[in-house]
Order: C-alpha cells, then sequence, then structure tokens
C-alpha cells in the first residue's frame, strides 16, 4: 500500500501536524507500507530526517495572501486555492492508493477538489480529508464573514465522487454535524490519533495526587481564547488556598502581544511557579505533562464549542485530570465517558480555580474510578484505529505486515 500524506501546515516540531505525522509515519512502517509525506517547504531539516518529509508547499492552511479589507479574502481564496491545487498535482499523489490530508481550510479545499475530480480520471485515487476547523475558527475566518459559502462552495465540487473516492471526516461529532449540512454528504466522526508518546510517559510518571503537594501545568499555544491571561488570577486563588501547590507554565505564541505581561506576572510567586518560555521538544512536553496531577485548559468556550484538542487527548493518555469549560467538545468527552476532570462554566479565573479545587479535592478517587474509561477512550484513538477507519470506508483494505 503506497500511502501520500499532504500537509501543507507540516513545519517544525510543535503543533499536531508534527503529532499527525509522527504517528502515520510509524504505523505505516509496522504495517509494511510506503510512505511518502509532502510537507511545508519551510518543514525543518529534524522532520525531513525522521519522516522523510519533503519540502513542497508554498502556503500553509493559515496563511491569507492579500490584505485588501474589501476583496482581499476572495482574492486570498482564488489564489490559495489555484496555488494548491497545482502543488497536489506537482506532489505525484496520483501514484498513491491511498491519500492523507490531515489539515485543510476552505483556502485550499476548492483546490483539492478540482484536482480530485481531475485525478479520478486517469488514476484509482482515494483521498481521505479530515475537516478541523469549522467556519468561522481563527486566525482563517474571513474579515466580511464569508467562510462558511467559501466551505460549502468547495465542498460542492465533490459530487460525483463515491465514497470509494473520497472520505470526509472530522475529530468531533459537533464538526462533523456542521460540514454535513455544508456537504450536503455525511462526515463521519473518525478520532484523531493520540501521540504514543503519551503512553510511554504515562507508563513511568507517578499517579496523579500520589504525593503530598499537587502540580497544575497549562501547556501548548498561548492564547487569549486560550486563558493565558487568566492564568496569574487562577494561580494566585489556587496558591493562597493551598500553599503546598506549585505551577508549571510554559508561555509560546505565533503573537507575542497575546502573552504580554503573564510571565512578569507570574515571577512573585518565584520557585512555586516554573516558567518555560517558547517551544518545547516533544520529549520535554510530555515529561513535564506527566509530572502534573492538573492540566488546565482554561479556554473560552465559544470558539470550542466544536473543536477538538490535541493536548486534551495527551493528557487523558498521561492519566492526569483536565480543567475544560463547559458546554464544549471536551466537557461533553468528560461526561459521555466517564474520564477524569472537571469543568468551569464562566470564562473567568474564579470559575477555573472553582474546577481545580473540586479536583484537588476529589482527584484522587477521580482518578481511579476511571481507569478502565480512560484505557477504552484511549484505545479508540491511535493511529491503527484511524488507518483502520479511513482505509475499511475507501475500500482500500487493512494491514498487510506485522512487525
Amino acid at each position: 500500500m503506497r500511502i501520500a500524506l499532504l500537509d501543507s501546515g507540516l513545519r517544525d516540531e510543535s503543533g499536531h501536524h508534527a503529532n499527525f505525522a509522527r504517528l502515520i509515519a510509524a504505523e505505516t512502517a509496522r504495517r509494511g507500507w510506503v510512505l511518502d509525506v509532502a510537507a511545508n517547504k519551510a518543514v525543518s531539516p529534524a522532520l525531513q530526517k525522521a519522516l522523510g518529509a519533503r519540502p513542497h508547499f508554498s502556503a500553509s492552511p493559515y496563511d491569507r495572501a492579500f490584505a485588501d479589507p474589501i476583496c482581499g479574502d476572495i482574492e486570498t481564496f482564488i489564489g490559495l486555492n489555484g496555488l494548491y491545487r497545482r502543488e497536489i498535482d506537482a506532489a505525484g499523489a496520483v501514484e498513491a492508493d491511498l491519500v492523507l490530508i490531515p489539515t485543510i481550510t476552505h483556502n485550499q479545499l476548492y483546490g483539492l477538489a478540482q484536482w480530485l475530480q481531475m485525478a479520478a480520471r486517469r488514476a484509482k485515487v482515494a483521498c481521505a480529508v479530515m475537516l478541523m476547523f469549522p467556519p468561522g475558527w481563527e486566525p482563517v475566518a474571513t474579515r466580511l464573514g464569508i467562510d462558511t459559502a467559501l466551505y460549502r462552495f468547495g465542498l460542492k465540487q465533490f459530487r460525483g465522487l463515491g465514497p470509494d473516492r473520497l472520505f470526509l471526516h472530522a475529530e468531533t461529532g459537533p464538526i462533523a454535524r456542521t460540514f454535513t449540512r455544508l456537504a450536503d454528504r455525511e462526515v463521519a466522526v473518525v478520532p484523531w490519533p493520540a501521540a504514543e508518546d503519551a503512553r510511554t510517559a504515562a507508563s513511568s510518571a507517578h499517579a496523579p495526587f500520589a504525593g503530598k503537594a499537587p502540580t497544575i501545568g497549562y501547556f501548548g499555544y498561548g492564547k487569549a481564547e486560550r486563558g493565558i491571561f487568566l492564568l496569574p488570577e487562577i494561580i494566585a486563588s489556587v496558591a493562597e488556598a493551598r500553599p503546598d501547590a506549585r505551577f508549571v507554565v510554559q508561555i509560546n505564541s505565533f503573537l507575542p502581544s497575546e502573552t504580554a505581561g503573564v510571565a512578569d506576572a507570574l515571577r512573585p510567586f518565584g520557585e512555586r511557579a516554573a516558567i518555560i518560555e517558547g517551544a518545547l521538544a516533544r520529549d520535554r512536553l510530555m515529561a513535564l505533562m506527566a509530572e502534573c496531577d492538573v492540566v488546565l485548559m482554561p479556554y473560552d468556550p465559544e470558539p470550542y464549542r466544536e473543536r477538538g484538542s490535541g493536548l486534551f487527548g495527551e493528557a487523558i493518555m498521561l492519566g492526569r485530570t483536565v480543567v475544560v469549560p463547559n458546554g464544549t467538545w471536551m466537557a461533553e468527552e468528560l461526561a459521555a465517558n466517564g474520564l477524569p476532570g472537571a469543568a468551569f462554566d464562566r470564562f473567568e479565573a474564579t470559575s477555573v480555580a472553582a474546577a481545580v479545587f473540586e479536583l484537588l479535592a476529589g482527584g484522587k478517587k477521580l482518578v481511579a474510578e476511571s481507569e478502565k474509561a480512560v484505557a477504552a477512550w484511549v484505545g479508540a484513538r491511535t493511529a491503527r484505529t484511524y488507518l483502520d477507519a479511513v482505509a475499511a470506508s475507501l475500500g482500500r483494505g487493512g494491514e498487510t505486515t506485522e512487525s
């Protein structure tokens, strides 16, 4: 089986792009499948070496090409979709048995549809597309609010492609339902595979709340919608009630303005608040998360109502407890699957702190009671289950080689 992984957002070690590529590379190698990875032209030398990723795509799913305040969004849509169609064709993906596209936006979707319609005439190509970002998601939401129409326009171009040629899927039920309405065809739910290295880190980590002093962590990209500006007040509240608590905070952002002042506000806590600025190597991130009893996700519930979170999956896989916003997919996953965590009601520091106190009081019991539920949830979110679902849906068969 020949697999083409086309990810124009694959640049460096951070984020979901590299995690997905690593998992797929390991699983395809285990099966004896041949994998070709076409990445962004800015892909790091480390990923080129580790994954055999070749620099190829000129633009990522998150880029804008034109800044005109009136028609820039339309110009970007036309320009980037045309570029994407040409670069997919040049990638040689038509020779693959299965094409995987893990991330795409409306600024590439139309170009993909054009290419796939043409490729289907000359080859038995099959394509699996993960629709990760619903309309309105920043930073690619159009200023005129027309991204819903642009998604709809792009998805309409897939008409005529049967289930043996195209498999549209999303990682959460809410996103799948949104795109099912826009596409006039079923968009399946296929969980995003969680990182296997989290399992390795979990095997050597201490059980949550096993020690007297709890550790509370915040990781990932620090953005306003991820509540990074709430951290000083949250930590002050928890530290006052639990003088023994310690905190680990990663401050890492594409936009320094979104994290400005946070580190300075945390420095008065001294050694109790370890501040890590910038990106973290993957093994270091897993090790730090594995030291935590509680992983904070004090996110704004509005943009996260439909969206998933790789960090959420990794924290659960590590056996940690999590704090998440109510009314979101993450909170639904906790409740529906019996996973260890607590949800806050308001996007305010006091509400988040209350959820932390809930876990500090009953987290140890919650972890023990949810052990089987966590194992089942994690078992359904591996690269193996992901590839099985995609290959079966497209009629491309299952495993060929065990190692």
